[in-house]
């Protein structure tokens, strides 16, 4: 803790500077009964009282002027003095004092006064000032200045967040600019409850959740979209004085000259419930960027005011979102015009409902309820290799790994089986491994590209992560209300998962840590599959029989770009082009129907093959445009694509 000294006789009290009485070393306040405020003079380390900035019912502000000129340069530091603190306060500021980050203003000293339950914070004093000045001010920051500041807030939060630390108190005035470029967050000590008395706020700048004295992550997301909507408008989209009991006012009543998009964007993390929020601060920001189509700026306040050009942006421009890490390939826009029929594959006792290739194209494995049929394709046929039972419940879905030497399936139990590499004729006729991953049935799976993790979701809601090589359990989360999750499909590069449930919602997250990065809200019946566009940025998804779309969304921002339209009757099968420019679906109407996602004149077209009978499951062998479909008739045909 700081040495304390007191140097002089002068109350700082605003409205007596009365003499102050005898007082022990080591007390910065008042000694005079009910009085309190610090003396003049008084020194914490080199720092020297000289001045009250600010009174307020929690907290009053002091300015410490340097004797010696000595701290980095800096003329002056902020001592704020809390006035009746919890005995714990030094104990709970623990993590707070303790945090380290450019975006974050640090706490340079915490100590008691010396005087009754009073606490000082010593912290830096900008004279930039804060974000506050932008705030109804005719000058608005340009964008491009505005969003490289939320990137930095941005980071600040995400910081706190892991350290399981929510500001709870994000405005502008706790934004201090530190440099014309940089920003930094303020005033997380109202993270810990080191006041004796309850706090009290204005309730139009708490988010809703507040009021119930709850807090968590999305408060500070609320608490930031308030914020930038307060420093592009100077006013609140709420006029009432209860947040989530007033219509939200489009920012474009006052800014027109705005992208329309940033109201949607705005309106979303404003929303009254924390979970219809986006999931991460990340996401928000993405969208945000997205909104306001810029890149992070390098310009400063002192520099020329940047301005924007809104665009229009028609659907071509949509669907092909820049990822830097994932270049896309050049796109020739030539959807399939015709099949060809190369063998068919027979013997099967009831209707598949489940086909999967090997990423080799030398083999497919076929499931029927409890059976796996695993066939060897050649150009004149496909030759069953072996067929094996499932003992516990029928089979729902499989899948081949990436090295094709394993196939993983899943049951109504919620069992996981692994098959070995069926050119082992032995090892066919019982399953290498198998664990119980799920209450109620595993219906989805997915591997990851390398083949070293599982990825699955049942009934209960849950996704979870296996190790492919010991069945172990590595990870997973609540991502579904039970009733569970209907499709998984992991990313080819292993960053994202997405699933879909039987709550007809899609959710985007992150592998690595789970944090959901967006949530897409379109369809009105159970998700049925998902695929991931080659270069990832595009995610395809249909669902049941009420609900006939295929929908396309942007996979960083969960925003839907497209509905494609078209099928007649349930969608069996969904896959794409090797090089992203088309989609396609089989569907129960009989039709491959395709949509050119590229299509040079900016807008999707699509167009129809004639399959050889009704479709009830179906596969696609991408680079090497093989399509599996099997027919009501208990058929599997053999198609390649032209």
């Amino acid at each position: 803790m700081a040495e304390l000294q007191l140097v002089t006789n002068v109350c700082l009290n605003p409205q007596t500077h009365h003499p102050v009485a005898d007082t022990a070393r080591g007390n910065l306040v008042c000694a005079v009964p009910a009085c309190g405020f610090l003396v003049a003079g008084a020194l914490i380390d080199s720092w020297q009282v000289s001045v009250l900035l600010r009174q307020g019912e929690l907290f009053d502000l002091y300015l410490a002027t340097n004797r010696n000129d000595l701290f980095s340069g800096r003329s002056g530091m902020l001592v704020r003095v809390i006035k009746q603190a919890n005995p714990q306060a030094l104990v709970q500021l623990k993590n707070i004092f303790s945090m380290q980050h450019p975006a974050i203003h640090p706490l340079i000293k915490v100590g008691w006064t010396g005087y009754g339950k009073q606490l000082f914070l010593l912290s830096p004093f900008e004279e930039r000032g804060s974000l506050a000045r932008f705030v109804g001010s005719e000058s608005h920051l340009a964008l491009p200045i505005l969003l490289s500041f939320v990137r930095q807030i941005v980071d600040a939060l995400n910081y706190a967040h892991a350290h399981n630390i929510v500001h709870g108190r994000l405005k502008p005035e706790n934004c201090l600019i530190t440099t014309p470029k940089t920003i930094q967050v303020a005033d997380f000590f109202y993270a810990s409850p080191i006041f004796m008395d309850k706090q009290r706020a204005v309730t139009a700048v708490l988010a809703p959740e507040q009021l119930l004295a709850r807090k968590e992550p999305a408060t500070d997301q609320y608490e930031l979209a308030l914020l930038i909507y307060r420093l592009l408008s100077g006013k609140h989209p709420f006029p009432g004085s209860m947040a989530g009991q007033e219509p939200y006012v489009p920012l474009s009543f006052t800014r027109p000259d705005l992208p329309h998009q940033l109201d949607q964007v705005l309106e979303l993390a404003l929303a009254p419930l924390p979970e219809h929020r986006f999931y991460t601060l990340e996401s928000f920001f993405v969208a945000l960027q997205s909104a306001l189509n810029l890149s992070i700026s390098s310009a400063s306040l002192e520099e020329t005011s940047l301005g924007v050009n809104s665009q229009n942006l028609n659907l071509d421009q949509r669907l092909m979102p820049k990822m830097p890490s994932l270049p896309l390939p050049r796109v020739e826009f030539a959807m399939p015009q015709q099949v060809e029929s190369l063998c068919r594959l027979a013997g099967h006792s009831a209707p598949v409902e489940g086909l999967c290739w090997a990423a080799s194209g030398n083999n497919m494995v076929s499931l029927v309820k409890q059976s796996l049929h695993f066939w060897r394709i050649n150009q004149r046929g496909g030759v069953p290799i072996k067929t094996v039972l499932e003992k516990e419940g029928h089979m729902l879905s499989v899948h081949w790994s990436s090295d094709n030497m394993t196939v993983a399936t899943t049951t109504t139990t919620g069992m996981v089986r692994l098959w070995n590499n069926p050119y082992d004729m032995s090892s066919l006729t019982t399953p290498r491994s198998g664990w119980h991953a799920h209450e109620g049935r595993c219906s989805a799976l997915s591997w990851s590209a390398d083949a070293a993790r599982l990825l699955t979701g049942g009934d209960d809601g849950y996704l979870r992560f296996w190790d492919a090589s010991t069945g172990k359990n590595i990870g997973g989360w609540r991502a579904h209300a039970p009733g569970g999750i209907t499709a998984v499909e992991w990313l080819p590069d292993n960053r994202l998962v997405a699933s879909g449930g039987e709550d007809h919602l899609i959710h985007i997250w992150r592998a690595s840590n789970g944090a959901r990065q967006a949530t897409c809200r379109a369809h009105t019946d159970e998700i049925r599959a998902l695929a991931w566009s080659p270069d990832g940025s595009l995610l395809a998804s249909y669902a049941g029989p009420q609900d006939l779309r295929i929908c396309l969304w942007n996979s960083r921002t969960g925003e839907l770009l497209a509905e494609c339209t078209g099928p007649q009757g349930e969608v069996k099968g969904l896959f794409w082009a090797a090089d992203g420019s088309w989609c396609a679906a089989i569907s129960l109407d009989g039709l491959l129907h395709c949509w050119a996602t590229r299509s040079p004149q900016g807008q999707i077209q699509s167009q129809t093959i004639a399959l050889p009978g009704i479709p009830v499951a179906a596969a696609y062998l991408t680079e090497q445009k093989k399509l599996a479909v099997a027919l009501s008739d208990r058929l599997v045909y053999i198609l390649r694509l032209s």
